[in-house]
């Protein structure tokens, strides 16, 4: 049985509180692989953790420079040495674990030390795209693994080489495979690997009663937001129509499930305004299968931006209320699997929000949406996709 080597810009801990941790087991595919190595890059500390007897993760931690790693300009500075340490340990375990094949999950530094590795071991490699880069850097002025040595334009030249040299190149959505072809990828080389869950399990994780949980009344029908808080997601968009709302009706909350740069931000506004502090509750970050409990008990789900969240959105069977950028059009279909508005439609959201609250047949979007989901996000199917591309590079 062949054994894989994953490369994530990922780190452990982050996962486990974001309760995702778990889905790091899917890699195996179902039994395809004997053995299956991860590596996160910037880890925040140096360790291996044996998950079981198939999954072993290697974390290349920021630790080893102390108080220098929390300095952005430290950080860059630092990048070389890091690479090399995160090169030398991938080179090592190619070896030790006896790896028959690579798999990077961006086009930026891990594809960087993927390319490198499968070039001098001699190992089938290939690449999975997760995001639109040019979007998210746009929206969030962030990313430092998105650069090189804290530069853009090296950055941008050293993913058009990993994407034109990789075995495979594999987005994981219908809009990433134009990004990935206008950043250098052969159509030839293309492969779309959609995200997958197992719902069945998804379902039994969410027992949950979130009302008696997060302290809910029955008398405030539930607007959700999942995901982190964090400008690509709009929370000042989600604030300002859950501003607009509170100035016409109070019978609802809007959830607010997780954490990130901007949370001090939320919660300082929301002291400042107390009508809108009164109808809002910020519930830090949850387990997963709290979060879909969540939703399954909201009225409408906003996901004005989102990835893996939107897919379990829909998978909860409400409403879902996104903005239309990405690859959200997708999954959600203007009235008929949700609301999907043009970017930055406040007054939009709040028509919307205003419908799900005031019109019972909405429910109905939320059915189909979860019906549209399980079509094309439902983990068996998805695994038998990733089974192919994988088996096509081993076959070579």
């Amino acid at each position: 049985m062949p054994r894989i080597l994953f490369i994530v810009p990922s780190d452990y801990d982050a996962l486990v509180k974001k309760g995702v941790a778990g889905m790091i087991l899917e890699r195996s595919e179902g039994g395809l692989f004997e053995r299956v190595v991860t590596v996160h890059p910037a880890a925040a500390r140096t360790r291996v953790i044996d998950l079981d007897p198939v999954h072993v993760l290697h974390e290349v931690g920021l630790d080893l420079y102390g108080a220098l790693a929390r300095r952005r300009l430290f950080r860059v500075l630092l990048a070389p040495l890091q690479l090399a340490r995160v090169l030398w340990l991938c080179l090592r375990l190619v070896r030790s674990e006896r790896i028959d094949l690579i798999r990077a999950t961006d086009p930026f530094w891990c594809g960087l030390v993927a390319l490198i590795v499968a070039r001098l071991c001699g190992r089938p490699w290939c690449v999975s795209i997760h995001a639109d880069y040019d979007h998210k850097l746009k929206h969030s002025g962030r990313g430092e693994s998105h650069t090189l040595f804290g530069f853009s334009s090296p950055a941008r030249l050293v993913s058009r080489m990993v994407l034109s040299r990789a075995g495979l190149v594999l987005p994981i959505r219908e809009s990433l495979r134009l990004w990935a072809l206008d950043h250098g990828a052969p159509p030839h080389k293309v492969r779309l690997i959609p995200h997958g869950t197992d719902s069945a399990l998804l379902a039994a994780q969410a027992c949950h009663d979130v009302r008696a949980l997060l302290g809910i009344p029955a008398s405030r029908r539930i607007i959700s937001f999942v995901g982190r808080l964090s400008p690509i997601n709009y929370l000042d968009d989600v604030l300002q129509a859950t501003r607009t709302l509170s100035l016409r009706r109070d019978d609802f909350c809007l959830v607010i499930a997780g954490g990130g740069e901007l949370e001090e931000r939320l919660r300082g506004e929301l002291e400042a305004d107390r009508r809108l502090g009164a109808l809002v509750r910020m519930v830090g970050f949850q387990p997963r299968g709290v979060c879909f409990a969540l939703r399954r008990e909201s009225t409408a789900s906003l996901c004005l931006m989102g990835g893996f969240s939107l897919i379990e959105a829909c998978l909860a069977g409400r409403p879902v209320i996104s903005f239309d950028v990405d690859w959200h059009e997708e999954l959600v279909q203007n009235g008929r699997t949700g609301f999907l508005l043009p970017e930055g439609d406040v007054d939009g959201v709040v028509r919307a929000l205003e419908r799900c609250l005031d019109d019972p047949s909405t429910a109905h979007l939320g059915e189909q949406a979860r019906t549209l989901a399980l079509s094309r996000h439902e983990l068996r199917d998805t695994s038998r996709i990733k089974r192919r591309c994988y088996q096509e590079l081993l076959d070579r």
